[in-house]
């Protein structure tokens, strides 16, 4: 009975060993998702400045056509 009782207790703090892991793990793996996360909203945020900053190089270049385009008019 009291070899039983040992191997229960034995098998109780494999299980709890092994709980304690995957709990552990499970945090890992959370960290990485929020730094993930956090990279990927970072990211995002950097391609709107990016868009912003291409749209008003592309309004410039359309005036500067338009400019170009006003003054071989007038030579021609």
């Amino acid at each position: 009975m009291v070899d039983k009782f040992q191997e229960v207790v034995e098998s109780a703090q494999q299980i709890s060993t092994a709980a304690q892991e995957q709990t552990k793990g499970a945090r890992q793996v959370a960290a990485s998702i929020g730094s993930i996360d956090h990279m990927v909203r970072t990211t995002v945020e950097d391609l709107k400045g990016l868009r912003h900053i291409l749209e008003e190089y592309q309004g410039i270049a359309a005036e500067l056509a338009q400019i170009l385009n006003d003054s071989s008019a007038t030579r021609g």
